[in-house]
């Protein structure tokens, strides 16, 4: 039988956990790029051949937590990237790429 003081919560990285329904709770209003009440969608997993033809739009850092996780994988992270973990990496693909469009110009 469920305990009813028990809910269960979705972490990115490590799937469902039970926790009382106060730290559910609180886990997912504190870190919502981390927790969540329901699971996490699946997310194409197949990195993109060369992440130079993968385009960032402009306003990458307005686009929502699944978003960016699937545009970094795209970008060749792990299906398990964290939010985090997605946001450094593509902030960084995109300095990388600032002289090369520099150079175009």
């Amino acid at each position: 039988m469920a305990n009813p003081m028990q809910k269960t919560v979705y972490h990115v990285k490590d799937g469902a956990a039970e926790m009382y329904v106060i730290d559910a709770n609180n886990a997912c209003a504190t870190f919502p790029e981390e927790w969540s009440h329901e699971p996490w969608p699946e997310v194409d997993e197949a990195p993109a051949v060369d992440k130079a033809d993968v385009e960032i739009p402009e306003d990458w850092g307005a686009l929502s937590v699944y978003k960016k996780r699937a545009l970094a994988i795209k970008l060749g992270a792990p299906p398990t990237v964290s939010a985090a973990e997605a946001k450094n990496l593509i902030a960084a693909e995109v300095k990388r790429r600032e002289p090369l469009q520099a150079a175009d110009e």
